[in-house]
């Protein structure tokens, strides 16, 4: 299968094993506003996010906003399949098959790690008309990275979710973007449709990643969830709210 991102390029840092030949709307605080046994510290550049997703222990950036950069809160909202208010109760990861398109590049048995969570959903703040999504209901969310093996992969400024944590996702399907690794939802636009909730406030992703998220058009600080969610459900495109 080919993929419509073979030419996408990407980073990747980390000290890692390769198995291949180849060595808007703003919320801010409340307020207006990627079977060789040698290791090397190495900086790829000019590389296809195929190449790398073999089994590396390694740290993949992907340029999420040239993907596509949803610049308001009401065109995240109006991309997403679903955007809910929820919790991760389990999570576990599989080792799936590189993609047929790139398998010549890597051993039989090379494997990407793909970790599932299972999401249980605590408030619905927009779904499709028509859809009988409630409180309760549980659905799968995907992401590329975890250890599988002795494989651990990442991917820069989009975090694994904690088990036991609440989180406002804005979700839907994989669509074109390496659909072959995907068996559930994803967050839309990855870091874009992830925001984690404390204290019943909620953040974007660039507080905790502050450099390599600093980029996202959506941003909030510690905006109040009740205030969130009603800003999704009036599908407003302000640009400031205050908290």
């Amino acid at each position: 299968m080919a993929l419509a991102v073979a030419l996408i390029t990407v980073l990747l840092v980390a000290s890692f094993q390769f198995a291949s030949r180849r060595e808007s709307s703003i919320f801010t605080g409340g307020t207006t506003t990627g079977n060789s046994t040698t290791s090397a510290s190495t900086t790829l550049s000019a590389t296809t996010i195929e190449e790398v997703l073999g089994p590396c222990n390694c740290t993949v950036v992907i340029p999420w906003a040239s993907l596509h950069s949803y610049n308001s809160i009401s065109i995240l909202t109006a991309s997403s399949g679903s955007v809910v208010a929820a919790n991760v109760t389990s999570e576990r990861t599989v080792g799936e098959k590189v993609d047929p398109g790139y398998a010549g590049d890597f051993p039989a048995n090379a494997r990407v790690p793909v970790t599932l969570y299972n999401i249980s959903v605590v408030q619905v703040l927009s779904v499709p008309k028509g859809s009988n999504l409630t409180a309760g209901d549980s659905f799968i969310i995907t992401q590329i990275g975890g250890t599988y093996g002795a494989t651990t992969m990442s991917v820069s400024g989009y975090p694994a979710l904690t088990v036991g944590s609440e989180y406002v996702l804005f979700v839907g399907l994989p669509g074109s973007f390496l659909p072959w690794y995907y068996e559930g939802y994803v967050t839309v636009g990855g870091p874009q449709g992830l925001f984690y909730v404390e204290g019943g406030k909620v953040y974007s992703l660039n507080n905790m990643y502050p450099q390599a998220d600093s980029w996202l058009p959506v941003k909030a600080n510690g905006v109040p969830l009740t205030q969130f969610a009603s800003e999704i459900q009036i599908n407003s495109s302000s640009a400031n709210i205050s908290g």
